[in-house]
Protein backbone atom coordinates (compact mmCIF):
# COMPACT_ATOMS: atom_id res chain seq x y z
CA UNK A 1 0.00 0.00 0.00
CA UNK A 2 1.17 3.44 -1.08
CA UNK A 3 0.85 7.08 0.13
CA UNK A 4 1.73 10.48 -1.15
CA UNK A 5 3.39 11.18 1.98
CA UNK A 6 3.97 10.68 5.41
CA UNK A 7 1.00 12.85 6.56
CA UNK A 8 -1.58 11.41 3.73
CA UNK A 9 -0.72 7.65 5.60
CA UNK A 10 -1.04 9.43 9.06
CA UNK A 11 -4.19 10.92 7.71
CA UNK A 12 -5.89 7.43 6.62
CA UNK A 13 -4.41 5.60 10.38
CA UNK A 14 -6.49 8.52 11.88
CA UNK A 15 -9.56 7.98 9.49
CA UNK A 16 -9.31 3.92 10.01
CA UNK A 17 -8.96 4.62 14.41
CA UNK A 18 -12.18 6.90 13.93
CA UNK A 19 -13.83 4.56 11.73
CA UNK A 20 -13.27 1.18 13.63
CA UNK A 21 -13.37 3.08 17.18
CA UNK A 22 -9.86 2.37 18.09
CA UNK A 23 -7.59 4.28 20.09
CA UNK A 24 -4.47 4.43 18.51
CA UNK A 25 -1.53 6.78 19.82
CA UNK A 26 1.92 7.64 16.74
CA UNK A 27 5.07 6.52 18.49
CA UNK A 28 7.26 7.03 15.73
CA UNK A 29 6.42 10.84 13.58
CA UNK A 30 9.91 11.58 11.66
CA UNK A 31 9.99 12.84 7.99
CA UNK A 32 10.32 9.41 6.30
CA UNK A 33 8.87 7.02 9.17
CA UNK A 34 5.71 6.53 10.98
CA UNK A 35 5.00 4.31 13.29
CA UNK A 36 1.88 4.00 15.05
CA UNK A 37 0.11 1.21 17.35
CA UNK A 38 -2.87 0.36 19.77
CA UNK A 39 -2.52 2.57 23.03
CA UNK A 40 -2.92 -0.78 25.26
CA UNK A 41 0.11 -1.82 25.51
CA UNK A 42 -0.62 -5.53 25.51
CA UNK A 43 -2.82 -5.17 22.38
CA UNK A 44 -0.97 -6.32 19.08
CA UNK A 45 -2.20 -3.68 16.60
CA UNK A 46 0.64 -2.07 15.04
CA UNK A 47 1.55 -0.41 11.90
CA UNK A 48 4.31 1.86 10.17
CA UNK A 49 5.44 3.06 6.86
CA UNK A 50 8.56 4.60 5.47
CA UNK A 51 9.55 6.55 2.55
CA UNK A 52 10.76 4.63 -0.57
CA UNK A 53 13.69 6.36 -2.67
CA UNK A 54 12.42 4.54 -5.65
CA UNK A 55 9.18 5.58 -5.88
CA UNK A 56 9.16 9.00 -4.08
CA UNK A 57 6.03 7.82 -2.20
CA UNK A 58 5.64 6.44 1.58
CA UNK A 59 5.00 2.44 1.67
CA UNK A 60 3.32 0.37 4.53
CA UNK A 61 6.39 -2.14 5.83
CA UNK A 62 5.04 -3.81 8.83
CA UNK A 63 0.88 -4.30 9.79
CA UNK A 64 -1.00 -6.26 12.00
CA UNK A 65 -4.48 -5.93 12.21
CA UNK A 66 -5.28 -7.92 14.95
CA UNK A 67 -6.82 -5.63 18.01
CA UNK A 68 -7.79 -6.96 21.53
CA UNK A 69 -8.65 -3.52 22.76
CA UNK A 70 -11.72 -2.88 23.57
CA UNK A 71 -13.91 -0.64 21.00
CA UNK A 72 -14.08 3.03 22.36
CA UNK A 73 -17.23 5.61 22.05
CA UNK A 74 -14.97 8.35 22.83
CA UNK A 75 -11.87 8.87 20.38
CA UNK A 76 -9.50 12.02 21.03
CA UNK A 77 -8.95 12.01 17.63
CA UNK A 78 -12.42 13.09 16.72
CA UNK A 79 -11.82 17.09 17.81
CA UNK A 80 -13.85 19.66 16.61
CA UNK A 81 -10.95 20.53 13.86
CA UNK A 82 -11.34 16.90 12.54
CA UNK A 83 -14.91 17.20 13.00
CA UNK A 84 -15.01 20.38 11.09
CA UNK A 85 -12.81 19.18 7.76
CA UNK A 86 -14.33 15.95 7.54
CA UNK A 87 -18.42 17.35 7.71
CA UNK A 88 -17.33 20.21 6.00
CA UNK A 89 -19.75 19.56 2.87
CA UNK A 90 -22.34 18.76 4.74
CA UNK A 91 -22.02 21.51 6.59
CA UNK A 92 -21.91 23.52 3.57
CA UNK A 93 -25.22 21.49 1.77
CA UNK A 94 -27.37 21.63 5.10
CA UNK A 95 -25.57 25.15 7.31
CA UNK A 96 -28.83 25.73 8.75
CA UNK A 97 -28.29 21.86 10.24
CA UNK A 98 -29.12 22.89 14.21
CA UNK A 99 -26.53 21.30 16.87
CA UNK A 100 -28.37 18.28 18.02
CA UNK A 101 -29.07 17.02 14.87
CA UNK A 102 -25.15 17.09 13.84
CA UNK A 103 -24.49 15.80 17.25
CA UNK A 104 -26.64 12.59 16.07
CA UNK A 105 -25.93 12.30 12.54
CA UNK A 106 -21.97 11.90 13.99
CA UNK A 107 -23.13 9.00 16.42
CA UNK A 108 -25.45 7.51 13.66
CA UNK A 109 -22.14 7.59 10.55
CA UNK A 110 -19.11 7.10 13.14
CA UNK A 111 -20.81 5.41 16.23
CA UNK A 112 -19.44 8.01 18.42
CA UNK A 113 -19.98 10.38 21.29
CA UNK A 114 -18.89 14.04 20.91
CA UNK A 115 -19.77 17.14 22.76
CA UNK A 116 -22.27 19.91 21.84
CA UNK A 117 -19.46 22.32 22.73
CA UNK A 118 -17.23 19.81 19.99
CA UNK A 119 -20.27 20.53 17.42
CA UNK A 120 -20.36 23.68 18.02
CA UNK A 121 -16.85 24.76 17.76
CA UNK A 122 -16.96 22.50 15.05
CA UNK A 123 -19.70 24.71 12.66
CA UNK A 124 -18.08 27.62 13.73
CA UNK A 125 -14.88 26.11 11.88
CA UNK A 126 -16.44 24.70 9.14
CA UNK A 127 -17.84 28.40 8.72
CA UNK A 128 -14.56 29.97 8.50
CA UNK A 129 -13.05 27.67 5.75
CA UNK A 130 -16.64 28.35 3.82
CA UNK A 131 -16.63 31.95 4.19
CA UNK A 132 -12.85 32.17 2.86
CA UNK A 133 -13.90 30.39 0.36
CA UNK A 134 -16.82 32.37 -0.93
CA UNK A 135 -15.08 36.13 -0.49
CA UNK A 136 -12.58 34.45 -2.83
CA UNK A 137 -14.88 33.29 -5.09
CA UNK A 138 -16.93 36.41 -5.01
CA UNK A 139 -13.62 38.59 -5.28
CA UNK A 140 -13.11 36.50 -9.05
CA UNK A 141 -16.76 37.53 -10.72
CA UNK A 142 -14.96 40.74 -12.69
CA UNK A 143 -12.94 38.49 -14.09
CA UNK A 144 -15.67 35.59 -14.15
CA UNK A 145 -17.82 38.26 -16.21
CA UNK A 146 -15.14 39.53 -18.80
CA UNK A 147 -14.35 35.33 -19.34
CA UNK A 148 -18.27 35.28 -20.43
CA UNK A 149 -18.06 38.35 -22.55
CA UNK A 150 -15.39 37.20 -24.12
CA UNK A 151 -16.55 33.49 -24.95
CA UNK A 152 -20.03 34.46 -25.56
CA UNK A 153 -20.54 37.71 -27.55
CA UNK A 154 -23.42 39.29 -27.63
CA UNK A 155 -24.20 38.44 -24.38
CA UNK A 156 -25.25 41.16 -21.36
CA UNK A 157 -23.17 40.38 -18.12
CA UNK A 158 -23.75 43.10 -15.46
CA UNK A 159 -22.28 43.33 -12.08
CA UNK A 160 -22.76 46.06 -9.44
CA UNK A 161 -20.96 46.40 -6.40
CA UNK A 162 -21.25 48.63 -2.92
CA UNK A 163 -18.40 50.82 -2.08
CA UNK A 164 -19.28 53.21 0.85
CA UNK A 165 -16.17 54.65 0.45
CA UNK A 166 -12.80 54.55 -1.34
CA UNK A 167 -11.23 52.69 1.24
CA UNK A 168 -13.59 49.96 1.52
CA UNK A 169 -13.41 46.39 0.79
CA UNK A 170 -16.89 46.35 -2.38
CA UNK A 171 -19.35 44.41 -1.55
CA UNK A 172 -21.88 42.71 -3.70
CA UNK A 173 -24.57 43.76 -4.32
CA UNK A 174 -26.23 42.21 -7.71
CA UNK A 175 -25.36 40.45 -10.86
CA UNK A 176 -27.51 40.21 -14.06
CA UNK A 177 -26.74 37.48 -16.99
CA UNK A 178 -28.38 37.19 -20.12
CA UNK A 179 -26.48 35.19 -23.01
CA UNK A 180 -26.45 35.50 -26.91
CA UNK A 181 -27.80 32.34 -27.44
CA UNK A 182 -30.26 32.76 -24.82
CA UNK A 183 -32.19 36.05 -26.71
CA UNK A 184 -31.61 34.94 -30.12
CA UNK A 185 -33.58 31.66 -29.07
CA UNK A 186 -36.21 33.56 -27.39
CA UNK A 187 -36.69 36.18 -29.67
CA UNK A 188 -36.22 33.23 -32.87
CA UNK A 189 -38.28 30.18 -31.48
CA UNK A 190 -40.44 30.49 -28.56
CA UNK A 191 -43.29 32.27 -27.75
CA UNK A 192 -43.74 36.01 -26.65
CA UNK A 193 -44.71 34.95 -23.43
CA UNK A 194 -42.43 34.69 -20.54
CA UNK A 195 -42.43 34.10 -17.08
CA UNK A 196 -40.95 35.60 -13.75
CA UNK A 197 -40.13 34.20 -10.23
CA UNK A 198 -37.42 34.60 -7.57
CA UNK A 199 -36.33 31.91 -5.04
CA UNK A 200 -34.13 32.17 -1.93
CA UNK A 201 -30.37 30.58 -1.91
CA UNK A 202 -29.99 29.00 0.90
CA UNK A 203 -26.24 28.21 1.06
CA UNK A 204 -23.87 30.11 3.50
CA UNK A 205 -24.56 33.26 1.64
CA UNK A 206 -27.98 34.29 1.37
CA UNK A 207 -29.94 36.07 -1.42
CA UNK A 208 -32.38 35.44 -4.33
CA UNK A 209 -32.25 34.91 -7.80
CA UNK A 210 -34.60 36.10 -9.81
CA UNK A 211 -35.29 34.49 -13.21
CA UNK A 212 -36.93 34.90 -16.65
CA UNK A 213 -38.46 32.06 -18.32
CA UNK A 214 -40.20 31.41 -21.75
CA UNK A 215 -41.69 28.52 -23.31
CA UNK A 216 -40.44 27.31 -26.81
CA UNK A 217 -42.25 25.15 -29.10
CA UNK A 218 -42.41 22.10 -27.84
CA UNK A 219 -43.54 23.56 -24.52
CA UNK A 220 -40.68 23.65 -22.44
CA UNK A 221 -39.31 25.90 -20.33
CA UNK A 222 -36.62 28.13 -22.23
CA UNK A 223 -34.29 29.99 -19.68
CA UNK A 224 -33.78 33.75 -20.46
CA UNK A 225 -32.17 35.60 -18.34
CA UNK A 226 -31.57 35.45 -14.63
CA UNK A 227 -29.79 37.89 -11.64
CA UNK A 228 -28.47 37.03 -8.48
CA UNK A 229 -29.47 40.00 -6.04
CA UNK A 230 -29.50 40.55 -2.42
CA UNK A 231 -32.41 41.15 -1.71
CA UNK A 232 -36.06 40.79 -3.19
CA UNK A 233 -37.79 44.03 -3.57
CA UNK A 234 -38.91 47.09 -5.87
CA UNK A 235 -35.59 48.31 -6.89
CA UNK A 236 -33.85 44.61 -7.76
CA UNK A 237 -37.09 43.73 -9.91
CA UNK A 238 -37.05 47.34 -11.79
CA UNK A 239 -33.68 46.61 -12.36
CA UNK A 240 -33.81 43.38 -13.80
CA UNK A 241 -36.62 44.28 -15.66
CA UNK A 242 -34.82 47.28 -17.45
CA UNK A 243 -31.84 44.93 -18.12
CA UNK A 244 -34.37 42.54 -19.59
CA UNK A 245 -35.96 44.73 -21.85
CA UNK A 246 -33.57 46.30 -23.34
CA UNK A 247 -31.71 43.10 -24.27
CA UNK A 248 -34.89 41.68 -25.98
CA UNK A 249 -35.99 45.26 -27.45
CA UNK A 250 -39.39 45.56 -25.61
CA UNK A 251 -40.64 48.64 -25.81
CA UNK A 252 -43.66 50.25 -23.47
CA UNK A 253 -46.56 50.11 -25.55
CA UNK A 254 -48.94 51.03 -21.92
CA UNK A 255 -51.04 47.89 -22.35
CA UNK A 256 -51.75 48.09 -26.39
CA UNK A 257 -50.36 45.18 -27.02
Amino acid sequence: MMFDGGRQFKDAVKKHSVVERREIKFIKNEKKFVRAKCVDENCPWKISASFDVRTGSFHVKTYNEEHIYNISFNNKRVTSSWLAEHYLSIIRAMPTIKTIAFKELIKEQLGLNVSIDQCNKAKLLAFKVLMGNYRKEYSKLWDYAEELRETNPGSTLTLKVEKPDMHSKALFERMYICFAACKKGFLDGCRKVMGLDGCFLKGICKGEILCAIGRDANDQMFPIAWAVVRIERGDTWTWFLTSLMYDLNITDTNGQG
